[in-house]
């Protein structure tokens, strides 16, 4: 990573919070999402246990959640995702090789106008609005 990230302290036992509160920024954050991307394996390096990846980004407790992450194998754009407090994302699209990372606030991060699904409608629209534009991206000509 770049830049010391911060895990905020319990205010009582003062120690690291086991369900939130990492603070970074968002090229580091991508590089968890990178690091997932590639089954663990960093510059050649296996940093995580292939297995354990694996794992981690398919279903456990529910078909959309395991290993304390998010996903939607079904969708038109099969998706991954460490999945902030409020809102903030590492969403990882292994058919386009992409990472989105978002870090803004959203106050209405736990309302689902999307009943049909577990996932906010607005995770959707991050991963199809990435893919049209690194569409755009790979159709320009430089």
């Amino acid at each position: 990573m770049q830049t010391n990230a911060l895990w905020t302290l319990d205010n009582e036992t003062r120690t690291e919070k086991a369900f939130c509160c990492i603070h970074s920024n968002a090229r580091d954050f991508s590089k968890l999402g990178q690091l997932l991307l590639q089954k663990g394996n960093w510059n050649g390096q296996q940093l995580l246990d292939s297995n354990y990846v694996k794992q981690a980004t398919h279903p456990d407790i529910a078909k959309e959640y395991g290993f304390s992450m998010w996903m939607d194998y079904e969708n038109k754009y099969p998706f991954y995702m460490f999945r902030g407090h409020l809102g903030q994302y590492v969403i990882v699209i292994p058919s386009h090789n992409m990472i989105v990372v978002r870090l803004g606030e959203d106050r209405e991060f736990w309302k689902n106008p999307n009943p049909t699904k577990v996932l906010p409608q607005h995770i959707y629209n991050y991963v199809t609005e990435a893919i049209n534009m690194g569409n755009k991206m790979n159709a320009a000509t430089f």
